[in-house]
């Protein structure tokens, strides 16, 4: 029933996940790569339960870089914006956060998730926007 709601969302199921594409860290760090988009690799033992790029987040300068709809949110240089945006729309998602090892210009992916922190109110805001611009493109699209 999730498929059939016709209220707008952010990141619709898929037959592989409630939450949009199941994608592995390692699936999100090649599809980056194959978009040009500069990616930290890092290298796992079997067993291991940190996430890639783990110790890469742990570090001081990591920036984050929310993605809702069509807008790049975070204190990030654009191009990193553009990366991220590039990377949601690969993925066919309209909610992604991306971690990269600095905010300047040629920081490298270090990770992603499909959620975002909606205690902040510029994304809280920007994903009642989101829902407010979807629902009238709805409402157009049925006159």
């Amino acid at each position: 029933w999730l498929s059939s709601l016709e209220c707008p969302v952010l990141n619709p199921p898929t037959p592989a996940c409630l939450n949009a594409p199941n994608w592995r860290q390692e699936k999100w760090l090649h599809v980056a790569a194959k978009l040009g988009i500069p990616v930290l690799w890092t290298h796992h033992r079997w067993g291991e339960t940190s996430p890639i790029g783990a110790t890469s987040m742990n570090q001081t300068h990591v920036t984050v870089v929310t993605v809702v709809g069509d807008r790049s949110l975070g204190f990030a240089d654009e191009s990193l914006k553009m990366h991220a945006q590039e990377l949601a729309d690969q993925a066919d998602v309209d909610l992604l956060r991306v971690w990269f090892n600095g905010s300047e210009r040629g920081s490298s992916m270090v990770a992603t998730d499909l959620w975002a922190d909606v205690a902040d109110p510029v994304i809280a805001d920007a994903m009642l926007e989101h829902f407010e611009v979807r629902n009238a493109e709805k409402k157009g699209a049925k006159k």
